[in-house]
């Protein structure tokens, strides 16, 4: 499995289809509902209140939407990182990781808002590495202010991923005052016209916008065999992230300035949650997560050692997801 999507194939899209169904076609019998929490933003809250979902005795079309969403960011993942080289060859490893770590906690396979957003992220990811390439960054800075403004109204906490786009900024470019300027304006402009639109209509109100900051632990069941995979999850990231060190002086400046704007984005990601109360939204920090273990099963030179870790994480995921 691993020697298949460390190559050029197109058939390797087909593959991390089965792949993935193998791993969570339980969720399709829709035994969880979406998961709903106060940081959730307002469309996220019509998209569930106005569809029926939770008014429904099966959920399997919830599930079967964020099992779309997790495939199709795991396909944008290895696109993005084969199209600004990350890696010294055309992979599809990095999307197979992603498919393989969602697949070790329930609640990273029902509809959520990060996972709504986490597709979101993965556009203005796209754009800000674009930066590097562009005389003329202007509508490429207001696209990545508009779209983390978008991803405020599904999660209210992703304003915090505005530090992104400016290290970003800091990262690839000269400074320039307008440019940060530019981005604030594009993250505003959907608040605009939303409110607009709500005042005209008579339908605004303060109480939507409100921010409730409130740090609480993530809750869960089967604290063993979380921590359990809270560690499998651990390792491998920081296996990647020794990998990528080793390889960096391989590297040119573009793809090393590419990898430090991912390990940002994981560290940013990695607090945030911790605002919602549920486990199911650290499913923000698994792209940046996916893309360092990607690098770890492609470098790591023992083909046998990986290829056992592999099936045995894979294992362990097919385990947790239809035995326990």
């Amino acid at each position: 499995m691993i020697s298949s999507f460390s190559k050029k194939s197109a058939a390797n899209y087909f593959f991390l289809l089965l792949y993935a169904v193998v791993l969570k076609f339980k969720y399709f019998s829709g035994n969880q509902p979406p998961l709903l929490n106060n940081s959730d933003g307002i469309f996220y809250k019509m998209l569930i209140q106005n569809s029926g979902y939770l008014q429904q005795k099966s959920f399997w079309l919830s599930n079967l939407l964020a099992f779309i969403l997790t495939y199709f960011q795991a396909i944008q993942l290895s696109k993005i990182m084969n199209r600004d080289k990350l890696m010294n060859k055309h992979n599809q490893l990095a999307a197979m990781s992603f498919l393989l770590i969602t697949s070790l906690f329930s609640s990273w396979n029902i509809l959520s808002s990060a996972l709504v957003v986490n597709t979101i992220l993965l556009w203005v990811w796209s754009l800000i590495t674009q930066l590097q390439n562009t005389n003329n960054a202007k509508s490429i800075l207001f696209a990545i202010g508009i779209l983390l403004g978008i991803s405020n109204f599904f999660y209210t906490f992703s304003f915090s991923f505005l530090t992104l786009a400016f290290i970003g900024l800091i990262t690839y470019r000269a400074f320039k005052l307008n440019e940060y300027l530019i981005v604030l304006a594009g993250f505003f402009l959907p608040f605009y016209l939303i409110i607009s639109y709500q005042y005209l209509n008579d339908s605004f109100s303060m109480q939507q916008y409100r921010l409730l900051i409130n740090v609480h632990l993530p809750k869960f069941a089967n604290a063993g065999w979380v921590l359990a995979s809270v560690i499998i999850i651990g390792i491998l990231v920081l296996a990647g992230l020794y990998t990528v060190q080793t390889q960096s002086g391989k590297m040119n400046i573009q793809a090393r300035k590419n990898w430090s704007i991912l390990f940002f984005y994981f560290i940013l990601s990695l607090f945030i949650p911790f605002f919602s109360a549920d486990f199911g939204y650290w499913v923000l920090c698994l792209i940046p997560a996916a893309a360092f273990i990607g690098a770890a099963f492609l470098y790591s030179k023992n083909k046998k050692i990986k290829s056992a870790l592999h099936w045995a994480v894979f294992g362990y995921a097919v385990y947790l997801t239809y035995f326990l």
